[in-house]
């Protein structure tokens, strides 16, 4: 940690609140350390206060922006007696915003004074660029001085991977509860089909396309690799193919559509899912790649390249090894958010144990941050004017988020809100 010009002034402070404590949180480490003052800065451990809720393992590790509300609230309990409660904080930038707009909005502000430590850390972001330069500088002379050091080799291409600006999104949930329609908003075009049979008997990885008039599948048919290419007007034959029956045949379902890219694409994708293997035993492969224009009205960044991965449902067992599939193509990568889609009705249900263990075992997924989507919301009679804190308690209780995060965005024609286990941001 480095000093900060704005330090607090301890003398002042002892003047403004009788009670003050420091959250130290060091993201690179995910560790959080507390402190209460008594003339001096003494740590709260286990010795000095038994019992202590910040204690917990939760609140000790982890990513403190995702915890930071829970630890506002367990100090408010442990030591508020009625009066102000001043807040020293030393970490990063971004962890601080986060902090303070808990401690200066909503339920915590008449009890809060949030501060600056005299200690910071730099953002992440802010240093990583300037690392991942010299680091490639000075790859090379790494590499031949560690080539027979695996343990260090296999870190240096973990670091790679952390670096990389490539972000993977994997979407998850039964069949039926509106991944593909979730994945067709997002990338604002109707590519993938849906329906509520099972839909997606593959996996599906969709990448952002290089160029906004081109678009392209590929997969594999028996030990044959095929590239399909679309324009704007659809699929354009490719001649290397013309005479394959297999080829042939999805030409001309694909024809049947109509005339458009998204149209053509999308029916040559329920062409692909709907086929099973060819009398010689061949089959379609479990992983299809696809290249497509995003949306140029959402605001993806252009700055970072997106992969978004499409499963088969949870409950469906059209594709029961789709965890090893999706194990594979995500190798190399790293920091995948996983977003899990379910309707309303079904949070509570327990049928998707077995998945929260599979994701937990690939290593390019982090659970940590781990959203719900709760999809198809219009027809669960919600509430017009969202939900109050109980109803937020019971539903981030519920099998499925109490699982999976502490967190859920749940959208209707009524609202879109966001909820957490201790408040909700609409």
């Amino acid at each position: 940690m480095v000093s900060n010009p704005f330090f607090v002034d301890d003398a002042k402070v002892d003047r403004m609140a009788e009670v003050r404590i420091k959250i130290q949180s060091d993201p690179y480490q995910e560790k959080v350390r507390y402190y209460s003052w008594h003339g001096y800065w003494r740590e709260i451990t286990t010795s000095t206060n038994p019992g202590s809720g910040l204690l917990g393992e939760r609140l000790v590790r982890g990513f403190f922006p995702f915890k930071a509300e829970e630890i506002v609230e367990t100090i408010s309990k442990e030591f508020g007696d009625g009066g102000r409660i001043q807040l020293v904080f030393e970490g990063s930038d971004d962890e601080w915003q986060e902090l303070n707009a808990i401690c200066s909005e909503g339920p915590y502000a008449s009890s809060f004074d949030a501060q600056r430590g005299e200690c910071y850390l730099s953002n992440a972001r802010d240093v990583l660029p300037e690392i991942i330069e010299v680091f490639k500088e000075i790859q090379p002379l790494v590499d031949d001085a560690i080539s027979e050091r695996r343990k260090v080799s296999d870190k240096i291409a973990k670091f790679t991977d952390v670096s990389s600006d490539i972000i993977p999104l994997c979407v998850l949930g039964n069949y039926s509860a509106g991944k593909s329609t979730f994945i067709n908003a997002l990338i604002g075009m109707e590519i993938l089909p849906n329906g509520d049979e099972p839909v997606t008997a593959r996996v599906f990885q969709i990448k952002r396309s290089k160029d906004r008039d081109r678009a392209i599948i590929q997969f594999s048919f028996g030990d044959r690799h095929y590239l399909l290419r679309f324009d704007l007007d659809g699929l354009m034959v490719n001649r290397d193919f013309a005479g394959d029956p297999f080829y042939d045949d999805l030409v001309s379902k694909t024809a049947q559509a109509g005339t458009s890219m998204a149209a053509q694409m999308n029916s040559a994708l329920k062409t692909l899912n709907s086929y099973r293997q060819s009398e010689d035993g061949r089959r379609i492969s479990d992983l299809i790649s696809i290249e497509v224009p995003f949306s140029d009205t959402d605001p993806w960044p252009h700055d970072r390249e997106f992969v978004i991965f499409d499963t088969p449902g949870s409950n469906s067992a059209s594709n029961a090894d789709h965890a090893r599939v999706l194990r594979e193509a995500m190798e190399g990568l790293s920091n995948g958010l996983p977003i899990f889609v379910a309707e309303y009705s079904s949070l509570d249900s327990t049928d998707n144990k077995k998945l929260y263990q599979e994701i937990e075992q690939i290593p390019a997924i982090d659970e940590r941050f781990a959203m719900i989507v709760v999809n198809k919301a219009d027809s669960a009679d919600l509430p017009k004017g969202g939900f109050d804190d109980d109803e937020i308690g019971q539903i981030m209780h519920w099998s499925i988020p109490s699982t999976f995060t502490d967190k859920a965005f749940i959208s209707s024609h009524r609202f879109s809100v966001w909820v957490r286990r201790t408040r909700a941001n609409s």
